[in-house]
């Protein structure tokens, strides 16, 4: 999801924040008491977040594993951030709750022109904190392409992405024990 760097709104708490967001049509985000406005991608964008989920889902659907689309926040520990990542995995059991998620163990940015930098940058940075993720992926809509973050439990994350850029290679879940084809992500996408 684009996003579109401006706050049109004043400084607020995490609690101002889930209040205001649950009351307005509109996808914000939030990081350090500052409101970013989202805004929506492109169809390559779309189809990206799409085929991930379904892949996902189709790999994790007998583990109690579920993904979750781009609706779903994730907050950091401090609940400093608060993002909508293009999609998100989480094990145990659903609750029904608008309440942002704060033990995912796995989530996807698909990566745009206007959002690259903030995505791998503010981002991920923020993502680390969550001490239950495992995967941080992140897809390129411009070409074919993806990085994967991996962090075993109790370890750091890595200085360093395993990084796919071939429709031959299949992305490697270490920690979940699957792996996606990128053909599978990319199929009938033509840049």
């Amino acid at each position: 999801m684009a996003t579109f760097f401006f706050s049109p709104l004043p400084t607020m708490s995490y609690e101002e924040y889930l209040e205001y967001n649950e009351r307005h049509n509109v996808k914000m985000e939030y990081l350090g008491g500052v409101v970013y406005a989202m805004a929506g991608g492109t169809n390559f964008h779309a189809r990206l977040s799409g085929t991930m989920i379904t892949a996902l889902s189709l790999r994790l659907r007998s583990r109690g594993c579920f993904t979750l689309s781009s609706d779903v926040l994730v907050a950091t520990p401090a609940k400093d951030a608060v993002f909508y990542p293009d999609a998100t995995v989480i094990c145990g059991k659903m609750i029904h709750s608008t309440a942002p998620i704060g033990d995912p163990i796995l989530v996807v940015e698909v990566l745009s022109a206007s959002t690259r930098k903030y995505d791998l940058g503010t981002k991920f940075e923020q993502y680390k904190l969550i001490p239950s993720l495992r995967h941080i992926i992140f897809v390129d809509a411009q070409a074919v392409g993806a990085q994967v973050f991996t962090r075993a439990e109790g370890q750091v994350w890595p200085g360093f992405p395993l990084t796919y850029i071939s429709l031959t290679d299949s992305l490697e879940l270490s920690e979940l024990a699957i792996s996606i084809p990128l053909a599978e992500l990319y199929e009938d996408l033509e840049f």
